[in-house]
């Protein structure tokens, strides 16, 4: 029983796929972790910024740049927005 030969498992599961962030956009903690295993990044760039604690919602509502080897804190945010595909997410 070959029904399934020459499909991908991405066509049945394809929020599966790790997708890389963007350079030079912004992204809220919660859509890197979405995107892949950026969550030693972001701890990484939270401690740098001398942050005493990493609870979820630095991590998840923070905003952080994506350069090509590297996540920077740009800010903490009360809320983090989406800015959609294509756009830089922001803080409100």
């Amino acid at each position: 029983m070959a029904l399934f030969t020459g499909l991908s498992s991405a066509a049945f599961f394809p929020n599966c796929t790790a997708a890389s962030c963007t350079s030079g956009l912004n992204y809220c903690g919660y859509n890197l972790l979405a995107k892949g295993d950026y969550f030693q990044s972001i701890y990484n760039a939270l401690k740098a910024k001398n942050k005493d604690t990493c609870d979820d919602a630095d991590i998840t509502q923070s905003l952080f740049e994506c350069r090509p080897n590297s996540t920077p804190l740009v800010k903490k945010c009360r809320r983090c927005r989406d800015g959609g595909s294509g756009n830089s997410d922001s803080c409100y």
